[in-house]
């Protein structure tokens, strides 16, 4: 009886953090996203499911990752002593809309080699992700949920 109800506790221990979880962003639906209109070689039917979300990150699309908090990150290039790549990640909460932002810059001896931004805008039953490589645009994905 005793381990019924400490396995109870548990459970409902586990249930509380996974929905507090959700609430990161309020305005994200779980469930399927069907694409509404974008290229098809770079935008794929995905499923939004609680795994997910985590109190840093947030997965859209097959493999797009967005952190839910500002912060900038860098990272020497394996590649070239010279080089080094710089994440900036951003979020704008606006009422029914959040817009997560996510810049990865590829500086060699300070000077930008290359830049690539991917911004998600989330709206409730909505996803619409926009790409740039080196300030044109690579596409946008645009996505409902049912």
């Amino acid at each position: 009886m005793l381990s019924k109800v400490k396995h109870i506790a548990i459970l409902a221990l586990v249930m509380s953090a996974t929905a507090a979880q959700a609430a990161t962003i309020s305005n994200l639906t779980l469930g399927k996203y069907s694409l509404v209109s974008g290229d098809r070689d770079l935008c794929e039917d995905f499923e939004v499911i609680q795994k997910d979300i985590t109190d840093k990150k947030v997965k859209l699309g097959a493999k797009e990752f967005f952190v839910l908090q500002d912060e900038t990150t860098k990272e020497a290039s394996d590649l070239d002593a010279n080089c080094e790549f710089k994440q900036t990640s951003t979020r704008k909460d606006a009422g029914a809309e959040t817009v997560l932002s996510r810049t990865n810059e590829e500086l060699c001896k300070g000077k930008l080699q290359s830049k690539s931004v991917a911004t998600a805008t989330i709206k409730a039953k909505e996803i619409k992700i926009v790409f740039l490589d080196n300030g044109k645009p690579l596409g946008t994905c645009h996505y409902k949920s049912k």
